[in-house]
């Protein structure tokens, strides 16, 4: 995710964190689903 002497900042460590628990949590399909409407112009 980053490699050695990188440093997140707060809103991003916040963002991978959300992404991190959403994938611990099985919900990933609804990342990907958002992330294909997005690319192809369409509505979330």
């Amino acid at each position: 995710m980053k490699l050695s002497g990188q440093r997140w900042s707060h809103k991003g460590a916040e963002t991978m964190l959300q992404l991190w628990v959403t994938a611990m949590n099985g919900l990933w399909h609804k990342v990907m689903d958002i992330c294909k409407k997005t690319h192809l112009g369409m509505p979330a």
